[in-house]
C-alpha cells in the first residue's frame, strides 16, 4: 500500500493555490520536505531507499533522469526508449515512484544526446517519451506545448515551483559543441575544453544565443507576474526555480547559462524585477553538489546544485582534475562565504520548509543520507541576483584574469587526460550556515 505521506502530499498538490490574497491556512504539517536530484544511470546503484528514508512529499528531477547506452545509435529514439524503460523498471525507483509524487524537467541525456539543444532532431518524440516516464496526465499543458517547462502551486499556494526547460529551445554554443558526436573519443571532455577555452579567451562575450525561446520567456514573465499577487492570485511565500544547468556559476568548464550571456542577463533581470519571495534556484548536470550565492553577501539568493545520483565528476577519465578545477573557479561560492561549498561524491538534494519560522533549509546529502552541505534562508530575505559572468583574460578583473589563464588551460587539459583516481572520495567538510 502507499505510504501515508504520499497521500498527504498528493492531496496538497491537488489542492493548489487558494483564490484571493488573504493569508492561506497553515499546512497540516508545520514542516515539509522536498527531495531533488539529477544524473542517474539506470544500470548503476541508485539511492532511492535512502531518499525515501527522508520522507519526502515530492521528488523533483533536475535533469538527466537517464543516460542511453551504446546498443543503439547515439541520439536515437530507440536508445532513449530503452533507457527510460530500464529506469522505470528499476525496483528501487519503481517502489519510490509508487510512494512519492515525482515530477521535474529533462536535460541533455534524457532529451536524447549529450549537449543537445534545439538542433536535436527527435525532440517531439523524446518529449512524449519523457512525459510518459513522469506519468504526466494526458490533459497536462506539457502534452500540448513544445517543451517540458511547467509551474505549479503546492501547500495551499504557499509554495510555487517554476520548472524551466533549458534544452528544447536552446541555441548552439558560440563554439558549437562536439559533445554529442558518437565517433569522437572523449567527446564530452573535448566539448568541455572548448567551452573553457572559449570563455577564458573572451570569445562569445557578446553572444546573443538564447536558452528558453520567446514562447517560454513570455510564459515565465506571466508566471512571475501572477506570483506578485496581481489579478487575484495569492503571492507564494517560497519560490523554487528549477534549471537543469547551472545559472550563477563562474565555472566555464560546465554547461551553464554563463555561455549564453545575453540569456542569463535576461533571466536574472526578470527575477530581479519581479522579486519572487523566498527565491531558491536548484540545478543539476554538473556532477557535483554545490551551494552558491548569486550576489555578494551571505544573504544573496541561493543556487543549490545536486548531481549526480549515480556518478560524479571524479568518476572516469580526467576525474582527478575535478577538485582542482572547482577550487580554481570558486567566485560564485566565495560570494556565499565559503569557497569549499562543494561535494564531489554522489549525492541528492533536499529542501526542508519550516512554515511557522518562515524559513527553509536546503541541503545536499551523500548516499548514506548524511548532510554534507547546507544553507538556511528566510522567506523574507530579499531577492538579490547579479550576473558575475564567466572568467576571461579580457574582463574587468584584469590582471587576475591573466594570472588565471595558465592554470585554466592546464585544468581544462586535465579533463582530457585519463588520470588515476585518488582512493576514496574527495569530500568537502560539512558546512552549515
Amino acid at each position: 500500500c502507499r505510504m501515508w505521506w504520499q497521500g498527504a502530499a498528493a492531496a496538497v498538490l491537488l489542492l493548489g493555490a487558494a483564490a484571493g490574497n488573504s493569508s492561506p491556512p497553515a499546512p497540516a504539517n508545520p514542516r515539509n520536505f522536498i527531495a531533488f536530484g539529477s544524473c542517474s544511470k539506470p544500470r548503476l546503484f541508485q539511492p532511492w531507499d535512502t531518499i525515501l528514508s527522508k520522507r519526502p512529499e515530492m521528488f523533483l528531477w533536475t535533469g538527466d533522469a537517464v543516460y542511453t547506452n551504446h546498443r543503439h545509435p547515439a541520439g536515437s529514439v530507440a536508445a532513449l526508449t530503452e533507457a527510460l524503460a530500464e529506469q522505470t523498471a528499476n525496483p528501487g525507483y519503481r517502489h519510490f515512484a509508487a510512494n512519492v509524487p515525482v515530477d521535474g524537467v529533462w536535460d541533455d541525456h534524457d532529451l536524447g544526446r549529450n549537449d543537445a539543444g534545439k538542433d536535436y532532431p527527435h525532440r517531439t518524440a523524446a518529449q512524449g517519451l519523457f512525459l510518459n516516464f513522469l506519468n504526466v496526465s494526458r490533459t497536462d499543458q506539457r502534452r500540448r506545448q513544445a517543451g517540458v517547462y511547467w509551474a505549479r502551486r503546492a501547500y495551499h499556494g504557499r509554495l510555487q515551483v517554476i520548472a524551466l526547460d533549458t534544452r528544447s529551445h536552446r541555441e548552439s554554443y558560440y563554439l558549437p559543441s562536439v559533445g554529442g558526436v558518437g565517433w569522437l573519443p572523449f567527446a564530452g571532455l573535448v566539448a568541455a575544453l572548448g567551452r573553457c577555452v572559449t570563455a577564458v579567451l573572451g570569445l562569445g562575450q557578446g553572444y546573443t544565443g538564447d536558452v528558453l525561446g520567446e514562447t517560454q520567456w513570455g510564459w515565465l514573465e506571466r508566471t512571475l507576474t501572477e506570483h506578485e499577487g496581481l489579478d487575484g492570485h495569492q503571492r507564494p511565500e517560497l519560490t523554487v526555480v528549477i534549471s537543469s544547468v547551472q545559472v550563477t556559476t563562474t565555472n566555464p568548464v560546465f554547461e551553464s547559462w554563463g555561455h549564453f550571456p545575453a540569456a542569463r542577463r535576461r533571466l536574472l533581470a526578470l527575477l530581479q524585477a519581479h522579486r519572487p519571495t523566498g527565491l531558491l534556484l536548484i540545478s543539476g548536470d554538473a556532477h557535483i553538489g554545490e551551494i552558491a550565492a548569486s550576489a555578494a553577501g551571505t544573504r544573496g539568493t541561493l543556487e543549490v546544485t545536486s548531481s549526480g545520483l549515480t556518478h560524479s565528476c571524479v568518476s572516469g577519465p580526467g576525474g582527478s582534475s575535478c577538485e582542482p578545477m572547482l577550487q580554481l573557479f570558486a567566485a560564485h561560492r566565495q560570494q556565499n562565504g565559503g569557497a569549499t561549498d562543494y561535494f564531489t561524491g554522489e549525492n541528492f538534494g533536499g529542501i526542508e520548509i519550516e512554515w511557522p519560522a518562515r524559513r527553509f533549509t536546503v541541503s545536499v546529502f551523500d548516499l548514506e543520507g548524511t548532510t554534507v552541505l547546507s544553507a538556511t534562508r528566510s522567506f523574507d530575505d530579499p531577492t538579490t541576483v547579479a550576473d558575475a559572468g564567466l572568467p576571461s583574460i579580457f574582463d574587468h578583473r584584469g590582471l587576475r584574469g591573466v594570472i588565471i589563464a595558465a592554470p585554466v588551460a592546464l585544468a581544462c587539459l586535465g579533463r582530457l587526460i585519463p588520470c588515476r583516481r585518488r582512493p576514496g572520495r574527495m569530500n568537502a567538510p560539512p558546512k552549515r550556515e
